[in-house]
């Protein structure tokens, strides 16, 4: 019955005391957050082995709602207990929860490898810890690592798991440096606005080099988009044919109130990308599935249901891409 926005270390208790005692509540709660250092340590293990080691981002994109909170980081006492605390209930794979991973324990928006580095090592010293999967990256700050740097945050990630594939979400939004430009992307984009796509490869392909794979994530829809940024960002997709990446197109979705784009509201061209961008997705996807489940310690049996499932996945997915785009426009 009611929405509580945002992070709620500060009024979480008060607001279930509220509940509790059945006195009237807003059907919408703002959260109230408290500094890293008071944020509380887990009880108990948490979906998919989350710790959480950041939290907000503060690069000011308009479309994102944690771009308007600076990034605070968790004191490393706080993530190694979180970290036990899982590994007590059986969740032997962490997941590492940051907005912008690589910028753990970094000065403002200077990044510090050595940081990162020192908490996955920290952390791999645990006993039973297999994965340390990392999830959002920002390419500005990737840009900051050196390639070794880059490696050796990959390999204390796998570990001795004989993961090949460890995976990180990375938003380049689209390759049209101009539209990130009028969204707030400028820090995302280190500046590069001319030639923002061609920044965007180069990081990839250094992430590829050194041993990751990446999950690109598009936005369809942005404020001021043209048929042109459309096409753009599809030779961009073109030219990173053959490398190890998928590549998902979002619909944005404005947090000013403003209409939400649909599914409905897409022109041809937005459906040529996307069918574009699945290509990559239909060829790799299953390949990191099986790596990451493999590392993980998932049973050969589960592995080998989702390896058959995927051909018949895929044929699902392209029927529908091709009804969705005979009926636009």
């Amino acid at each position: 019955d009611h929405l509580v926005t945002g992070y709620a270390e500060g009024n979480a208790a008060a607001i279930f005391r509220v509940l509790a005692e059945e006195k009237s509540l807003p059907a919408i709660v703002p959260g109230e957050n408290v500094s890293a250092d008071h944020i509380p340590r887990i009880d108990g293990a948490a979906s998919l082995g989350a710790v959480e080691i950041s939290r907000g981002c503060g690069l000011g994109c308009t479309f994102c709602t944690l771009g308007r909170g600076f990034m605070e980081h968790l004191p490393p006492a706080t993530i190694l207990a979180d970290a036990e605390k899982n590994l007590a209930g059986g969740c032997t794979s962490l997941s590492l929860l940051s907005e912008d991973a690589f910028r753990y324990g970094a000065d403002g928006l200077r990044a510090r490898p050595e940081m990162l580095i020192g908490l996955l090592e920290a952390l791999r010293a645990l006993p039973r810890v297999r994965l340390l999967q990392l999830d959002h990256a920002n390419l500005c700050t990737v840009a900051q690592y050196a390639d070794d740097e880059l490696r050796a945050v990959r390999d204390l990630m796998v570990g001795r798991t004989g993961g090949r594939m460890p995976w990180l979400n990375v938003g380049v939004e689209t390759a049209a440096g101009h539209l990130l430009w009028k969204n707030g992307g400028l820090p995302k984009m280190d500046r590069h606005v001319e030639d923002w796509g061609d920044y965007a490869a180069t990081q990839l392909r250094r992430l590829i080099t050194a041993g990751f794979f990446p999950i690109v994530s598009l936005q369809l829809g942005l404020p001021g988009e043209t048929e042109s940024d459309i096409r753009q960002t599809q030779r961009w997709v073109d030219g990173l044919r053959g490398e190890p990446l998928s590549i998902y197109p979002l619909l944005h979705a404005p947090i000013d109130g403003r209409e939400p784009v649909t599914a409905s509201r897409l022109r041809i061209w937005h459906w040529a990308l996307i069918r574009a961008c699945y290509e990559f997705n239909f060829t790799w996807m299953p390949r990191l599935y099986e790596d990451n489940q493999r590392a993980a310690g998932v049973a050969w049996t589960r592995r080998l249901l989702m390896k058959t499932l995927a051909p018949f996945k895929t044929m699902q997915w392209r029927q529908l891409l091709a009804q969705h785009a005979g009926k636009s426009r």
